[in-house]
């Protein structure tokens, strides 16, 4: 067990549910053409499988139930190598200690089927969460519509009860009223949880200037109010997730990160070494936590009144906010 004051800390941010998440960078090349994808689609992988193991491990051995370990950047069904992945042995049994493996795909091409019933015949405690990329320059076609939810009825009906499918969109463009009410009819028809799950893959590009990742950043914000706003109508939209109840970790290029949380709910990758575990262990974990704690300021002058104050504190988005530079989520644009 840690020597940091665990306890202490849960009890300053509430009681969590220790659920966590991993991502793992580890499959390469990718056709899809996705509007807005910036993610590097070759040289994706994970150094240590060993690491993913070990910190598995040891959260589970603190008391974090393991959710969704998502294996990233490109689309799974794209090519065969990616496949390859599954025959490394610690990274398989890592996937046995998750509920879910998370995947994504544009779906454009159909599904692999005989991928698929490989994986649940290997993986029988294991669901799949999949996340189905929308293409954006065909979101007005009824004929993509048509297509795409009989993709997802034939999916749901073919592996009931062991996939979880939710839409997704790339983040970096500007969206007019029509395009908003289209997509938020996608994600009703579409998403199992009526969600629109975000992707930041500018976040992942170093190559791109620091500054143009925070403008793109910047600039999905309304698109993540406006989805707020619709969850709010059937839910509340703001969640006790925190980073000690759900922390997120990014396994790319041999390091590790922790990774904060933009209200409501989606995960901003940092890559700085502030961000990083020195270890696959809890106590790094914990010490990340502690140090990024100091960066966990307001930044605005109004926050200290907001009643959202705990919500961006506990789950780190002034952390986020001060490395690109950012204000208030809500008056961000």
């Amino acid at each position: 067990m840690s020597a940091l004051p665990a306890p202490q800390l849960y009890g300053k941010y509430g009681d969590p549910f220790r659920l966590v998440e991993f991502r793992l960078f580890s499959f390469n090349e990718c056709g899809g053409g996705c509007a807005h994808c910036y993610y590097r689609k070759t040289d994706n992988r994970v150094e240590r499988y060993d690491d993913v193991l070990a910190l598995a491990t040891d959260l589970r051995a603190n008391g974090f139930q393991l959710e969704t370990c998502y294996l990233l950047p490109t689309d799974v069904f794209e090519n065969d190598f990616n496949y390859d992945i599954f025959r490394d042995e610690k990274l398989r049994e890592s996937l046995r200690s998750f509920r879910y493996v998370g995947l994504a795909s544009t779906l454009r091409e159909g599904y692999d089927a005989r991928f698929l019933d490989s994986f649940f015949a290997d993986f029988p405690g294991q669901g799949i969460e999949l996340h189905v990329n929308l293409i954006e320059a065909r979101l007005e076609d009824p004929a993509y519509e048509s297509f795409l939810l009989a993709q997802l009825r034939e999916l749901r009906t073919r592996y009931a009860g062991r996939i979880q499918i939710n839409l997704a969109l790339n983040t970096g463009a500007k969206h007019s009223e029509r395009e908003l009410g289209t997509l938020a009819g996608f994600a009703e028809r579409g998403s199992d949880d009526r969600i629109l799950e975000l992707n930041f893959t500018y976040l992942f590009n170093a190559k791109l200037p620091k500054a143009t990742r925070r403008d793109l950043l910047r600039g999905s914000f309304p698109l993540v109010r406006f989805l707020r706003a619709e969850m709010s109508r059937r839910e509340p939209a703001l969640t006790e997730r925190t980073l000690l109840r759900k922390p997120s970790f990014v396994f790319k290029d041999g390091r590790i990160f922790l990774t904060p949380i933009l209200p409501f709910d989606e995960y901003l990758f940092v890559d700085d070494p502030a961000f990083t575990l020195s270890a696959p262990s809890f106590d790094a974990y914990l010490s990340t936590y502690a140090r990024l704690q100091a960066e966990n300021l307001p930044v605005d002058d109004d926050c200290e009144n907001c009643p959202e104050l705990r919500h961006c504190q506990g789950k780190g988005y002034f952390m986020a906010a001060h490395h690109y530079g950012l204000g208030c989520h809500h008056k961000e644009s």
